[in-house]
Order: C-alpha cells, then structure tokens, then sequence
C-alpha cells in the first residue's frame, strides 16, 4: 500500500492536484479543475448526446427516475422493475454504439487521411445510419409480437 500510495503522490506531484479526481487527468486541457463528464462531451462537441446517456443511465444508477423510466419492459406494462433480460428497447442502445463506433473509428482513420479512408468514413457513416434504422424496425416488431402475445394472455383469462 506504501508503494501505491508513493505513486499516487508521485502522480499529484507530477501533474497536479486535481490529477485525483476522476476526470482530473482532463483539467489542464479543459481549463477546469475539477471536470466531469459532461465537460469532456462538451468540450468535444458531444454534449448533443447527453439525453441519451442519461436516459440510459436511469435504471443502471441510483436515482427516483430509475422507477419511471422502464427501458427494457413494454410501454403498456405495469410492472415496476425489470428481472432479467429484455429484448424490449434495445434499439436507442444499438444505435448510440453504432455512432460511437463509427465516430472513433473515422477519428483514427482520418488523423492520416487517404482516399480509401475518405470513403470508408461515409460507408461507417451510412452503415450506422441504417443499423439504426434497422434497430428501430426490429424493436417495434419485437414491442407488437409481445403486446399480441401479453393481449393473448389477458383474453384467456377471461
């Protein structure tokens, strides 16, 4: 523990206090002593995604909009909470990878552009386009097989 703590201050010394936090490693560059991660997402122009994240967040991290928002039930359920797998709401989820995919790997490709990295850009580009597309289609085909299957049920019971 003597050692890792003799590295850790080494580390403090080296680049500074706010080195510490958790995204201190960024505060130099963003001119912030004390960064989180929206600064990083908005210091890179990708703050427009921000309500995506958080809303993928809601039922992974504590917080009271984990009991409203029901990512991976059907709309129409009344169930609470989510035990086990879903195959419901995958498609937002899909298609962020999709563009954060494509966003890093275009970053690299065009740090030393050549045509063929030009044009393999616009098909990631168009590619991530159509997964998403894809993903939505392929929810809401799932969404109405289980609503059928859920109105089934209701109609046996009676």
């Amino acid at each position: 523990m003597n050692r890792f703590r003799s590295s850790y201050d080494l580390g403090l010394q080296r680049f500074g206090h706010s080195f510490g936090s958790q995204y201190g490693w960024a505060a130099v560059a963003l001119g912030n002593q004390s960064p989180n991660f929206a600064d990083l997402e908005k210091n890179v122009g990708l703050d427009n995604f921000r309500p995506y994240y958080k809303m993928a967040s809601h039922n992974v991290h504590a917080n009271p909009k984990g009991l409203t928002t029901k990512l991976g039930l059907l709309p129409s359920t009344e169930v609470a909470l989510l035990a086990g797998p879903s195959d419901v709401g995958l498609a937002d989820p899909l298609h962020g990878s999709a563009i954060s995919l494509m966003q890093i790997t275009t970053t690299f490709m065009l740090m030393k552009p050549t045509i063929d990295f030009v044009a393999l850009s616009a098909v990631l580009t168009k590619l991530q386009r159509e997964i998403g597309e894809e993903s939505l289609k392929s929810q809401n085909s799932v969404q109405n097989y289980y609503q059928r299957q859920l109105a089934n049920v209701l109609t046996d019971e009676k």
